[in-house]
């Protein structure tokens, strides 16, 4: 045996092992896909040959179902707890109020008289803030079932249990990648709003910053700015300076995140703080959590970002690719092939207060089986989320800190 495998490569192993022994030839995973694909094409008349369904059930036999892998997805935004989910069963239309403060008058129950009181009839009202919300998009999908499909693969009902399942949390799974890009696209229109504007007070600029090349005294800056904005925000007894609505409020510390690429973090862990004598004051004062961008990304064709691109659609409303004009039904950028140009690139980190973005279902989320098509053997199931809504809320504090302005 030595002899034969002698200056034998890894690559040549399979083939030498098939020359040499039978019963490996045999038992072989490419032998036996070869069977299951080109000997079974080879061998259809089955009434004289008889040799692929022996094969066949030799094959079934000896299987046995190790395990089913499913894909799965997650929403970091909504993992950070910066997202309040509301079930809004009754209409499509969000109302929400803030109470303002009220500021005190001179005392008018000075030198009064007994029996007297002060005027009953003086009105003065409570400065109530309204603003509405509507729900801004349904969600739906589907998938079909196969009976056939399901009982030739799976040769036990562990399997087909979790091979169903699995396929039923990939409908559930497209909606979060979807919530997911919907709020990216929320704190966008949050930080580039017209309607509600940032306040100059909510716009923070750095003095210097290098992309690629950041120096330790930028990265100081950004720290020295992040701990002062911690004072300012939470050293007043209220302010109306870091909200688009003015609300004059205070917020507590801990209900702020911090959103900031990732690269600064890196930076900031294995360049500023490493060797600090003091590295516990270089710590952000607010929770810290790393995102890749702010939203607001749009499709190019080109590296250059010259070219725009435009979603092609499949006839069931998926997307499948890209073209460089609008409402295209051939591709001719496939996914993944695109480049994105980034309209926050300018954008370093922000200071949000937790339930800015919130969500709205009108119905919840339901999966719905139609009624089985006896003709073809299948069953398909609708995932349906109607009357759903992504929003962000301007009467809720945000700081963004940026590149240096021009």
């Amino acid at each position: 045996m030595a002899t034969i495998f002698s200056g034998v490569k890894n690559s040549e192993l399979f083939t030498l092992a098939q020359k040499y022994s039978p019963e490996f030839q045999r038992h072989t995973a490419k032998i036996t896909a070869d069977r299951l694909n080109l000997g079974w094409e080879a061998n259809k008349n089955f009434a004289t040959n008889p040799q692929p369904i022996s094969e066949w059930f030799s094959v079934v036999m000896t299987m046995i179902l190790n395990k089913v892998d499913i894909a799965r997805v997650r929403n970091p935004i909504e993992n950070y707890g910066i997202v309040e989910t509301y079930d809004t069963p009754f209409g499509n239309t969000i109302e929400r109020l803030a109470v303002t403060g009220i500021k005190p008058v001179n005392p008018r129950f000075r030198g009064l008289q007994n029996g007297q009181s002060v005027d009953m009839f003086t009105v003065r009202k409570p400065e109530l803030e309204q603003r509405f919300f509507t729900q801004n998009f349904d969600f739906q999908n589907f998938v079909t079932l196969q009976e056939y499909q399901i009982k030739l693969i799976l040769q036990n009902e562990f399997g087909m249990e979790q091979i169903t399942s699995g396929i039923m949390a990939q409908l559930e799974n497209s909606l979060t990648k979807q919530r997911y890009l919907n709020e990216l696209e929320a704190l966008s229109a949050g930080i580039n709003s017209t309607d509600f504007p940032l306040q100059e007070t909510q716009k923070v600029n750095l003095t210097s910053w290098t992309d690629g090349a950041v120096t330790d005294a930028q990265l100081l800056e950004l720290v020295q700015i992040v701990k002062n904005l911690a004072y300012a925000l939470t050293l007043t007894p209220s302010s109306s300076a870091y909200n688009a609505g003015e609300f004059d409020t205070a917020v507590d510390k801990d209900e702020y995140v911090m959103l900031v690429r990732p690269e600064i973090l890196t930076d900031i862990q294995t360049k500023l703080t490493v060797g600090a004598f003091n590295k516990e004051d270089l710590a952000m004062p607010f929770e810290a959590k790393p995102i890749l961008n702010f939203g607001g990304l749009v499709p190019y064709a080109d590296a250059e970002l010259k070219q725009r691109v435009y979603p092609v659609y499949d006839t069931n409303g998926a997307q499948i690719g890209w073209n460089t004009t609008q409402n295209a039904s051939t591709v001719t950028v496939e996914n993944g092939e695109e480049f994105y140009k980034d309209t926050n690139a300018d954008v370093l980190a922000v200071i949000i207060q937790r339930g800015a973005l919130f969500t709205t279902m009108q119905n919840g989320i339901q999966i719905v089986p139609t009624p089985y098509n006896s003709a073809g053997m299948y069953t398909n199931y609708w995932l349906n989320g109607v009357g759903m809504g992504v929003h962000f809320d301007y009467f809720y504090n945000m700081i963004v800190i940026t590149k240096p302005q021009s």
